[in-house]
Formats: structure tokens, sequence, C-alpha cells
């Protein structure tokens, strides 16, 4: 038997037969098996809690592993192809070489006959052909390099280590803060995207909201009960991460800006849970950031990596037209 006592020894908490005849105590008596039941129940609970929250973070780790290897064989393909290139560059210029020292005995005969063997050589004429040769295998293999040095092709590999930080499902928290212990309920969680959510846009109309994030899509979601939300299909017109959401006021378009440099325009149907995509805008040389109105909502301004500042306006159709950019220093 086992009493559970904190004020005891451990050794002493461990009751034989003998003792248990004279006993008198208040404290809790448990049996021994009884006992060794709720430690290996109470390890294997630790031992789940603690592989649902390293899952995720397995799986990404895995992720990244599985990026590492496809950017390592990409890397190899590239400086093989770098090689390759290099190579028949030398062989081009031997080549080149050996087919200026080849002659015919009879044109040679009359440079001697004519005593033109000082100027047969025209080593201009050479070296612009050779300066030519250069200067499309460097064209070439510069190509190449400037791939490797794209931030494009490490891009993912970084998307998970962002991953690894965030949380990739939403939760829904309530507005009630435990004054005590200082945390926030959650009341539920809503899985739909694949990868980290970056924005969120909430309807001020309806209970419903927008999301967007690494997966390259965005979902609407429309609120059905207090603890239940309906998720859309994923729209997937962007090709890379969006970073950012803006709704007009009367919440019939929505403006989306993303890391394939472009804005979607798209129609907004909170009542029926849905977007149109309607069309895009391709001004931004690298990833928009964020988007913003003016008051009549006639102008839209948006900015990026880039370091421009795009301003568009509203046509007579109200389609958005480029305005002017402002490039900060």
């Amino acid at each position: 038997m086992v009493l559970l006592d904190k004020n005891l020894k451990r050794e002493e908490r461990l009751l034989r037969a003998i003792c248990m005849e004279n006993i008198e105590a208040e404290t809790k008596i448990i049996g021994f098996k009884k006992v060794l039941s709720l430690i290996e129940e109470n390890q294997k609970n630790k031992a789940e809690n603690i592989q649902s929250l390293i899952k995720v973070d397995v799986d990404l780790v895995e992720q990244f592993v599985n990026e590492l290897r496809k950017l390592q064989q990409k890397t190899i393909q590239q400086f093989d192809e770098l090689i390759a290139n290099s190579t028949e560059w030398i062989n081009n210029l031997n080549l080149f070489g050996q087919r200026d020292l080849k002659y015919n005995f009879y044109d040679e005969l009359d440079v001697i006959i004519e005593n033109k063997m000082q100027n047969s050589f025209n080593k201009d004429s050479i070296i612009d052909q050779i300066k030519s040769l250069n200067n499309s295998f460097s064209n070439k293999i510069s190509s190449s390099i400037s791939v490797l040095r794209n931030e494009k092709l490490y891009s993912q590999c970084e998307k998970i280590l962002i991953n690894l930080n965030l949380i990739h499902h939403m939760k829904l928290i309530d507005n009630s803060i435990k004054e005590k212990e200082g945390k926030l309920n959650e009341i539920s969680k809503f899985n739909g995207h694949t990868k980290t959510i970056c924005c969120l846009q909430f309807s001020k109309n309806s209970n419903s909201f927008l999301s967007a994030g690494f997966d390259n899509s965005i979902r609407c979601w429309k609120q059905i009960n207090k603890k239940e939300l309906k998720s859309s299909l994923p729209y997937t017109e962007h090709t890379d991460c969006i970073d950012c959401l803006i709704i007009d006021q009367v919440e019939n378009q929505l403006v989306s800006g993303g890391r394939d440099n472009s804005m979607k325009i798209w129609k907004i149907n909170f009542t029926d849970n849905q977007l149109t995509y309607r069309y895009s805008l391709n001004k931004h040389t690298h990833n928009v950031y964020s988007l913003c109105f003016n008051e009549s909502e006639d102008t839209l301004i948006s900015c990026g990596s880039d370091k421009q500042i795009i301003i568009w306006k509203k046509d007579s159709h109200q389609i958005w037209q480029f305005g002017c950019v402002v490039t900060i220093d």
C-alpha cells in the first residue's frame, strides 16, 4: 500500500502488510498497483502531449531537409552546367587556334612569292574574333551564375524556417482575460491553410473574414455558430506568399499583394463565402508588402521591397490604372 502524504519521506510512503494492521491516519491510502498504474498513465499522457507538440516541428524540419536536398541537387546541376560551359569555352578557344594554323600550300607559296609573310598575320582581326567568342560564352555563363544568386532558389527553405517559428493553425480567441492568470481562452481551432498564415481581413458588416499566407492562397471564412466557421476553397491566383489584404468600405472588392511581385483584384461575396478573381496589377519588381486606400477609395497605394511606392487610380470603368511611382533611395 502507499500513503499519499507529502510530509513523509519517500521510502516511508510505502507500507508493508504488518504496518497496515496498526496504522491510524487520515492520509489517503492507495494500492501499490493502482499507484503504479496512475504513474504509467501519467507518463503515457505526457509522452503523447510532447509528441503532439513537436510533431509539427519535426514535419517542418523534415520538409526543410527535403528542400535542402532539392537545393543541393539543383546547385550541383547548375555547377555541372557551369563547368561544362567553361570546358566548352576552352575547347572552342583551342579549336580556334588550331583552325587559324591550318593552311593551303599554294596560298602560302603565293605569300612567299609576293613577299607578304610579315603581313599575313592579322593580329587585330584575330583578337576581335577571340573577343567575340569570349563575349558569347561569358554572357552564357553569367546568366547561369545569376541564377545561383537568385534568392528564389532559397526562398522555400526560408519559408520553412519562418514556419518553424510560427503557428500553422488559426485560433479563435475570446476576449475574456483571466485577471489572475493573465491567459486567453482558446474557443476553437480551424484548419484550412497548409502553411503559415500572414494576414487577416475582417468584415465589418458580417461574421466573415479573409485569410492568406505562405501556401499562396486566400480563403473566405463564414461563421456558422459561436464555435464553428466554414472555409471556402483556396483561391490560388498568386504564385508565392501573400503578405497583405485590403477590403474596400462597401466590402465588394479585395486587393491582395504578394511575393510574386503582383497585386490581384477580387470581387467579394461574403454572403456566399466566395471570391471572384478579376485582374492583376504588375508594376512592382519585387515583393508587395503593404496596401492602402485614400478616404474616397479612388486611389490605391502599394509599396514593397523594390523600394517603390506606386499610386493607382480608378478609371471611368472603376478599373485600377497605374498612376505614378515614387522611388525611395
